[in-house]
Parts: structure tokens; C-alpha cells; sequence
């Protein structure tokens, strides 16, 4: 009989036990933090709302609870609520009902916009009241605002930029105002002038230079890249002044070079060469063969009286080219592919952009024509070479 009641037993303890725990754990404390101020609670309730209504703190419409009202609380998480209240702000003879969870009056007037100053008048439920005092903790409160009138009489002068912040229209940062900020007020029109900076950042590309040097493995007339040219970066910071939305002025601030370029290297070939060469059924020994754009032309063209710039006659085997050249090549054995031999005795104008030679003919055997030959230079190889054509 007595094992059978233990067994009954038993299981009414376990129940027992269960709901003491259970009754433990909803009333474990609860911290509720309203307006800044902590306080703590033990309850059974679960839900948000009902954990703030059992401590005291119905929620009204635009009160802020964190967690949601309607959140199921399982945890030592905090409850933060912020209480709104009514307030009626009257607002020069304007009557504008608003609610809001701002503690302070002034906060309240900054939201729209309103700073005060010395000589404002603020009610706070019909009382005059600091702007940094916070609301009583009534849901309902009244707020009158009033600035003193442009022509009220100030008992010390006040400079312009005193009127100016007075008047609800302070100069911020930069700003100007005509007549200047320091000046006292004596009455007439103030302008002001609003004032902003900004810096822009701008970058440039720097060029290369070109450097051309010898290169005696090179051969003549051949060009080889020896360092190629890399252009370079600048950043520029311009400060630009804006007054009353146009630009008043830019000033270069800061001008740095953040790589500078590289110049690009060509190396020309010096390397006389010697070659042999088939023109016309005729062996060739050459030096060198550069493709010219050849004319011809005839005693009376010389412009010399029927002689040449080295005092022989024009006759068919005398060739001219431009001064800069002549002054290397004059006396150079040239072969011209459809005239034949030629030795370099004259200068002539050219033709611009184009590498030139003009072949003499005399009267009687005048031919004339033009068109792109490829005029060897003949073996000996001068001491005197000009190396760059141009």
C-alpha cells in the first residue's frame, strides 16, 4: 500500500516542482529604461505592452518602445521607452499642435528651424522658462514663441552681425554682410551674402620628352627604341568660392607632381654597311639607299646661269638636293634607277615633307618627269656622313 501511494507521489512533486520553476523564471526582474531613467520590475507578464503597463507606463500614441510593443520579452534584454507628449507651439499668432519625444523646449523649436536668442520670448505652459529646462512630466504642454520687434529699442548698439542672428538670420562660417559683420547697427537695409568654399581635385597628364642618341651597332638610317616614354600624373586642388550660388573665384591651392614622366630614348644606327645591289642590269656596290622623290630640271631652271651650286654645268649626271643636305653630300656618287650615275654638285628648294632630288639634264637631251626612285649611294663610304635625313 505504501509503495503504491510513493508512486502516486511522485509524480504530483514533479508537477509541484515544475511550476515553482516555471513561476521563478516569469518573475525574473525586468529592466525598463523610460526617458534615460533605469527601473527595474519583476513580473509575470510576457509581452512588451504588458510588462510597461504592469510597471506603471500605459503607452500613448507616438511614444517609442524598443522592442515593439506587441514583442515577446524571453530575456534579460532592456525596454526602452521614450514617452511623447502634446504640445501646442504658437508660433507668431500661428497655433500648430504637434507631438513629439524631444524633453526640451528648445529642442522642440530647433525641429523647425528656430534658434534663440537674446531678447526672444518663450512661454513654456504660460510660464517663462529656460529653453534648456526640460518639460514637466505632464502629457500636454504649451509653448509660445515671440522675437522682439525690428523697431523695439535695445538698451546697448548691436552690430550687424548681432541684428543679423537676432533676427532669426545668423551669418554662418563664410558669410558676408553689407554693411561688414562688425559694423554697429543703426538702422536701414541689411545684405547678406552666403559664403561657401569647396576644393576640387583635378588630375593632368604630364608629357615625355624625346631623346634621340647615336648607336654605332645600329645600322644607318635604322631606329631603335632604346627606353620607351611614359607620361606622368599632377593633381591640382583648386579652392572654388561660391557667393549666393555663383562662383566668385578659384585659387589654385596645391599643385603636385605624383609621378614624373619618363623620356622616351631613340637610338639611331650610325653603322655604315656596305651592300651589293642589281639596278638596271648594272652590279651596285652601296653604302646606303634611301627612297626620294626625284624631279628634273635643265640649265635655264638653274637659277645659276646654267651652272651649278659647285660652279660645273648643268648637264645630264649632276643631281641637286636641299642646302642642309648638300653640305654633307656634295661630291657623293649617287645611282638613280632610269637616269643612272649622278654626282651631288647643286642645291635646290624641295619639296617639303618629302625627301628630294633633282636630276640635271642639259637642253638639248631635257627629259622631264618625276616620281619615287630609290637612289643608292656609292661606294667609298665619306667620312663626313649625315646620319639623321630630315
Amino acid at each position: 500500500m505504501m509503495q503504491k501511494n510513493i508512486r502516486v507521489l511522485i509524480p504530483v512533486l514533479l508537477i509541484l516542482a515544475g511550476l515553482a520553476l516555471l513561476m521563478i523564471y516569469l518573475y525574473q526582474p525586468v529592466t525598463i529604461i523610460v526617458n534615460g531613467e533605469r527601473n527595474t520590475i519583476r513580473t509575470p507578464a510576457l509581452t512588451v505592452a504588458d510588462i510597461l503597463i504592469a510597471a506603471g507606463y500605459p503607452l500613448y500614441t507616438g511614444d517609442q518602445v524598443t522592442p515593439a510593443d506587441s514583442a515577446w520579452l524571453l530575456g534579460s534584454r532592456p525596454i526602452h521607452l521614450k514617452n511623447s507628449s502634446s504640445v501646442i507651439l504658437w508660433l507668431e499668432g500661428e497655433r500648430i499642435p504637434l507631438t513629439t519625444i524631444e524633453r526640451f523646449p528648445a529642442n522642440v523649436l530647433q525641429e523647425y528651424g528656430i534658434h534663440i536668442f537674446p531678447g526672444d520670448t518663450l512661454l513654456v505652459d504660460g510660464k517663462n522658462s529656460p529653453a534648456d529646462e526640460p518639460f514637466s512630466a505632464a502629457r500636454v504642454h504649451t509653448l509660445q514663441f515671440t522675437k522682439p520687434a525690428l523697431n523695439q529699442t535695445i538698451s546697448t548698439p548691436a552690430t550687424i552681425g548681432a541684428t543679423l542672428a537676432r533676427e532669426g538670420h545668423p551669418l554662418m562660417g563664410l558669410d558676408r554682410s553689407i554693411p561688414a559683420e562688425g559694423t554697429l547697427y543703426t538702422g536701414g537695409e541689411i545684405q547678406t551674402q552666403r559664403v561657401t568654399d569647396s576644393i576640387v581635385l583635378e588630375s593632368s597628364v604630364l608629357p615625355f620628352e624625346y631623346q634621340s642618341i647615336q648607336n654605332p651597332e645600329v645600322e644607318l638610317d635604322q631606329q631603335v627604341i632604346t627606353q620607351a616614354g611614359e607620361y606622368g600624373l599632377a593633381i591640382h586642388l583648386t579652392r572654388i568660392r561660391i557667393v549666393d550660388g555663383l562662383e566668385e573665384s578659384r585659387q589654385l591651392v596645391n599643385n603636385t607632381t605624383i609621378r614624373k614622366p619618363v623620356d622616351q630614348i631613340l637610338s639611331y644606327g650610325t653603322k655604315a654597311v656596305v651592300k651589293q645591289a642589281t639596278v638596271d642590269g648594272i652590279s651596285l656596290e652601296y653604302w646606303r639607299a634611301v627612297p626620294m622623290y626625284a624631279t628634273t630640271y635643265a640649265p635655264g631652271e638653274s637659277g645659276g646661269g646654267g651652272f651649278t651650286a659647285s660652279g660645273k654645268p648643268v648637264v645630264q649626271g649632276v643631281a641637286a638636293v636641299i642646302r642642309s643636305w648638300y653640305a654633307y653630300m656634295q661630291g657623293q656618287q649617287v645611282y638613280v634607277p632610269g637616269y643612272g650615275y649622278a654626282t651631288i654638285e647643286d642645291i635646290g628648294g624641295g619639296i617639303p615633307g618629302k625627301p628630294w632630288i633633282d636630276l640635271g639634264y642639259d637642253d638639248a637631251h631635257y627629259q622631264s618627269w618625276s616620281g619615287w626612285v630609290t637612289v643608292y649611294f656609292l661606294t667609298p663610304v665619306p667620312p663626313n656622313i649625315m646620319y639623321i635625313l630630315n
